[in-house]
């Protein structure tokens, strides 16, 4: 089975990080979210994949180059002009004509039963699966109406059908089959929610909801990308195997941090320095960084461009 991966987003929500990289290339927990998604697509059985690209294109080429390791292949999909998701999928609709196909956004953190949703879409026949999560009370995602019977009914309210649920969030994953590609217009600028699955909802198609029942996490703000790494890291880091220090600290390669600081619930990058007395709690600091001496940090993201350090209090 093939997949897509949607990375062309310019990611301005998490200005300043994306100054210098896409949003898909920045580290959680030292690896770039795009690997974190190939990890888990290769973990699945995907054979191969394909990454639109349009801002700072050569990072995300960078990162996994660097730091994803499997056997898969890769095809980059560059947009010289934003074509929304919608567009940036039928941009490479001769690729994924012939059978079912998994599309996941770059900007989620996973681990969940793709297999099982698979099999659920496979076997009720579905055009589209959308995997769906129950909301937080802070949530801000786009809301997707279910049936009694897991039909989508409406999305982002641009039906009208009526409702008889809560609205839940869509994560980002879909699974789709060809058909689909009959709603989208050739070198359009469109959206998959708001312009492609209306019409897939009016037209009687059968778009389902599947429950997330594992773990998915949107990584879009600069709270929400300090806070998956630090104030409720350890649970997070379980579902990546990643392993913090007894201090609740990620330590990057090549970091040195004197004995004298103290350093808790944080995530350091490699090639970093900190000096003596710092304090430092549920920070996340990127790659060669250096925090002088007694330096007190707290929920903050640092980072470091064209020399001069950058201290965001998230």
């Amino acid at each position: 089975m093939k997949a897509m991966i949607l990375a062309a987003g310019k990611g301005e929500r998490l200005l300043p990080l994306t100054l210098t990289k896409a949003k898909p290339a920045l580290p959680v927990f030292n690896v770039p979210i795009i690997v974190h998604t190939l990890n888990f697509l290769y973990k699945y059985g995907i054979e191969e994949v394909f990454i639109n690209l349009h801002y700072k294109p050569e990072s995300i080429k960078y990162a996994i180059d660097e730091s994803f390791d499997k056997e898969m292949k890769i095809t980059f999909s560059l947009e010289r002009k934003l074509l929304g998701t919608a567009g940036g999928l039928k941009k490479v609709e001769r690729y994924f004509s012939d059978e079912t196909f998994v599309v996941i956004n770059s900007d989620t953190l996973l681990n969940f039963d793709l297999k099982e949703m698979i099999v659920f879409h496979k076997k009720n026949n579905a055009d589209s699966t959308m995997l769906l999560a129950y909301p937080n009370k802070d949530d801000s995602f786009g809301k997707v109406y279910l049936s009694d019977d897991m039909q989508v009914v409406d999305i982002l309210e641009l039906v009208g059908a009526e409702k008889k649920c809560n609205p839940m969030n869509f994560t980002g994953v879909h699974i789709l089959e060809p058909s689909v590609f009959d709603y989208i217009p050739k070198e359009e600028v469109k959206e998959i929610n708001s312009d492609i699955y209306p019409k897939l909802i009016k037209d009687k198609k059968k778009i389902l909801g599947f429950v997330n029942r594992g773990y998915w996490c949107d990584v879009g703000t600069l709270k929400r990308y300090r806070e998956i790494q630090t104030e409720v890291g350890d649970n997070i880091a379980a579902n990546f195997n990643i392993e913090k220090d007894k201090n609740g600290c990620l330590i990057g390669n090549n970091t040195i941090i004197d004995e004298s600081a103290e350093v808790f619930n944080s995530v350091i990058g490699k090639n970093c320095r900190i000096e003596g007395g710092c304090k430092i709690r549920n920070c996340v600091i990127l790659d060669n960084v250096v925090i002088k001496r007694n330096t007190l940090l707290e929920k903050a993201i640092v980072c470091c461009f064209d020399g001069k350090l950058q201290i965001i209090d998230c």
